[in-house]
């Protein structure tokens, strides 16, 4: 039996624990969980048993706990993550895998020392739609991949955390928050990494939380195949009915496109066809691999390095938004 601790019972928390019960293996429980808000463990559907701590330093202390899953704000990340290597435990972490490259770094080497697993929550990298394109692109149906529009409108409403909305504890906005997303799927789906970014970012609206992150952005990376992508990205801190999360891939024989969460759209001169993709249980086949990478004694499918690379990109656009031109993301840092 895996023994599973939880940190965390926000929105990321609450979804990994959906996955939880989603995945449904006798092998594997939800042992603990963590959370500073005691009263969410009373919205929640904690499993029987299941033992709550306050403070997640007491539950990766716990010898009973083998796993534990970080979904805190941010800038806990690398507290939690270095806490529970050096207590021996494996970790699934919440993106992104820190707010700056030194401290990823020093989440790297503590998982080296500790010689535990160390997997990244990319969980786009679960979902059907996107595994059905990452199919197709290596069978070669699109041709050679050579231009990407990723957009996306996340609402940014009362459902938020207030961490969200401060530069402190988030380390970021739209990027840190769902924009990695973005890019830790299309290094997935193009095999390739971002070698160059531009862009361009915003702080726009109001929200009773002072807005102190970047809450719309625009960038072009370039990847080393020769691909180039837009990112178009989008966290208005208000409620919206409307919602969307578009990737269109346009290779040198058709073009797909993406609606997250919903469709699969595959163009090209003699064939055209649209495939619809809902509810299905990506958290809990996101935790299904790490707990069989445990089991299996070997590398998750996304790993630190995974992590790294996607956090680089970020940072770079960051940077090249403060300094006004385009940078690379080999002197990310």
């Amino acid at each position: 039996m895996i023994r599973l601790g939880l940190l965390g019972l926000g929105i990321a928390g609450q979804r990994h624990l959906k996955g939880f019960h989603e995945l449904n293996r006798r092998d594997v429980q939800i042992y603990a969980v963590a959370s500073s808000h005691v009263e969410r463990t009373d919205e929640v559907a904690l499993p029987p048993g299941t033992k709550v701590y306050t403070d997640y330093r007491e539950l990766i202390r716990d010898a009973a706990i083998d796993a534990v899953i970080v979904a805190l704000p941010h800038a806990l990340h690398k507290d939690a993550a270095i806490y529970a290597a050096r207590h021996g435990k494996h970790v699934l972490l919440e993106k992104p895998m820190a707010t700056t490259m030194a401290d990823a770094e020093r989440i790297a080497a503590a998982f080296e020392e500790s010689g535990t697993k160390l997997m990244l929550a990319y969980v786009h990298r679960f979902r059907e739609e996107i595994i059905v394109a990452k199919r197709m692109m290596v069978a070669g149906e699109l041709g050679a991949p050579a231009s990407v529009l990723d957009r996306f409108c996340v609402p940014g409403g009362e459902d938020l955390p207030e961490w969200v909305w401060n530069q402190e504890l988030s380390g970021g906005g739209v990027m840190m928050y769902s924009g990695l997303h973005s890019v830790d799927r299309l290094r997935w789906l193009l095999d390739s990494e971002v070698v160059e970014v531009y862009a361009r970012v915003q702080t726009y609206g109001s929200h009773p939380q002072a807005i102190t992150i970047e809450n719309g952005l625009a960038a072009m990376l370039t990847f080393e195949n020769g691909v180039i992508s837009t990112l178009v990205e989008n966290l208005p801190p208000y409620e919206l009915q409307y919602r969307y999360w578009d990737t269109e891939i346009f290779g040198t024989t058709g073009m797909l496109h993406i609606r997250t969460d919903d469709y699969l759209e595959f163009t090209s001169p003699d064939v055209n066809f649209k495939q619809t993709f809902q509810g299905y249980n990506h958290y809990a086949r996101q935790i299904n691999e790490f707990v069989n990478a445990i089991r299996e004694d070997r590398a998750p499918a996304i790993g630190v390095q995974d992590g790294m690379r996607s956090l680089a990109v970020a940072v770079s656009i960051y940077r090249s938004a403060y300094v006004g031109r385009s940078v690379l993301v080999s002197q990310a840092g």
